[in-house]
C-alpha cells in the first residue's frame, strides 16, 4: 500500500494510537455498509436454453466508495491504525499472557486473510491473486490516476473481472472482521491497564 503519515506515527503514544484505532472503527461502523451488511456473492448457473449465467451481488458503488473512505486507514501501511501494525504494537506493549495469545490467533486469522481473504483461492492466467494486491488494484483505481492499474482493470471481461471483484470484495468482508476483532482485545487493553505507556508505538 502507498506509504504517508509515517512522521505523524512516530510521535504518538501507546495509548494514543490504540485510541484513535477505536475512533477510527467508530467512523467505519456510522457507514451505511458496517451497518446493513456488506455482501459479495458470485454465482455460475446452467440454464437452458441460454446456458451459463454468470451473476456478481455486490454493493451499489457509492456506498462501497463511502464505505472504502473509512476502511483505508486500516490497510494502508504508513497509517497510524493500519491493523498490523496496531497488532504489533499491542504485542510489544500488553502485559496479559492471555491477550497475547488471543494476538496470536489474531496473526495466524489476519495472515490468511491478506493473501487468500478467508480461502479463497483464484488463479487466473496461471496468477495466483492475493486478496491484498487486488484490493490496491482496486482502491489505487478508484482513489487515485493510477494508469497501469486502470488499464489492468479495463483489460479484463467476463469470468476474470467477476472473480477479481469478488476477491476485492472478499478482502473488504475479511479484513472488516479481522478490525472487528482486534478491536476486542485493543478495548480490553485499555479498560484492564495491561498497556505499557514506557515507549511509543
Amino acid at each position: 500500500m502507498p506509504r504517508r503519515g509515517s512522521s505523524r506515527v512516530a510521535t504518538l503514544g501507546v495509548r494514543d494510537r490504540l485510541q484513535l484505532y477505536m475512533e477510527q472503527l467508530a467512523e467505519l461502523g456510522r457507514r451505511r455498509l458496517f451497518q446493513e451488511g456488506i455482501d459479495f456473492n458470485f454465482a455460475i448457473k446452467y440454464e437452458a436454453p441460454s446456458g451459463t449465467l454468470l451473476t456478481l451481488d455486490q454493493p451499489d458503488e457509492d456506498s462501497l466508495r463511502a464505505y472504502l473512505v473509512s476502511l483505508r486507514p486500516f490497510i494502508l501501511n504508513d497509517e497510524a491504525v493500519h491493523l498490523y501494525s496496531v497488532y504489533r504494537l499491542c504485542w510489544r506493549h500488553v502485559r496479559s499472557s492471555e491477550l497475547r495469545w488471543r494476538l496470536a490467533s489474531w496473526r495466524t486469522k489476519w495472515k490468511q486473510v491478506d493473501k487468500t481473504a478467508g480461502g479463497l483461492r483464484v488463479v487466473i492466467d496461471d496468477e495466483e491473486l492475493i486478496s491484498a494486491e487486488v484490493f490496491d488494484v482496486w482502491v489505487n483505481a478508484i482513489f487515485h490516476v493510477d494508469v497501469e492499474k486502470r488499464q489492468r482493470l479495463a483489460a479484463m471481461d467476463g469470468i476474470d473481472a467477476m472473480l477479481f471483484r469478488q476477491v476485492f470484495g472478499n478482502f473488504i468482508v475479511r479484513s472488516t472482521i479481522q478490525i472487528i476483532e482486534l478491536s476486542w482485545i485493543v478495548e480490553d487493553a485499555l479498560r484492564d491497564d495491561l498497556v505499557e505507556e514506557s515507549a511509543p508505538g
